[in-house]
């Protein structure tokens, strides 16, 4: 049975009208009241259902119904003719043909050499028959480096021969030194 907060209408009338909302089902009581105030029982329950309406957004779902909502609008724009070469601006046909240039091989071999040399210069490398390479000074920094080194190198093994004969005659002394410890007698008074 129905509640009263669910109450729609009460008082004398020969007609009710109930506006609703879209793809909605409602259930409804009724009863008389009679002028003693004393009521009827409730009628059966009755139900009534208004109809879905489709639109878009159920067919297709809301992302795509708003991008079909998008090119219909994109449609009214461009108009029942459509667009032709002479409606669009001098601008947008220089970027519509600069798009549409096709290159010649020379021309992509030509770009690509100048982008590879462009590189090759902000590496600081020389960029010959196709190959990247270090340039001059580079090559005689490097080779500089190396003959410094193989200096440092053999300054170092020198030093290392001359200690190693160092300790061996330290050694030698020492030996000495022990022998001639073992050959004192100590006495004592």
């Amino acid at each position: 049975m129905p509640e009263s907060q669910h109450l729609l209408w009460r008082g004398q009338v020969s007609a009710f009208a109930h506006t609703v909302g879209t793809d909605q089902t409602w259930y409804y009581y009724v009863r008389a009241v009679n002028y003693q105030d004393t009521p009827s029982d409730w009628s059966v329950k009755v139900t009534a259902s208004t109809h879905r309406v489709i639109s878009d957004d159920i067919l297709f779902g809301p992302d795509l119904a708003k991008h079909l909502r998008e090119l219909n609008r994109i449609s009214d724009i461009i108009g029942e003719g459509g667009v032709d070469f002479e409606n669009i601006s001098e601008h947008a046909r220089k970027l519509l043909e600069q798009e549409a240039r096709v290159y010649t091989d020379k021309e992509v071999e030509r770009i690509q050499r100048e982008l590879l040399e462009d590189l090759a210069e902000k590496a600081n490398l020389d960029y010959v028959d196709g190959q990247f390479r270090l340039m001059d000074e580079e090559i005689r920094f490097v080779t500089d480096t190396v003959d410094n080194l193989t200096t440092i190198s053999d300054n170092l093994r020198e030093r290392v021969a001359q200690n190693e004969q160092a300790l061996a005659e330290a050694d030698g002394k020492i030996v000495t030194i022990e022998t001639e410890i073992d050959d004192i007698e100590v006495g004592c008074l």
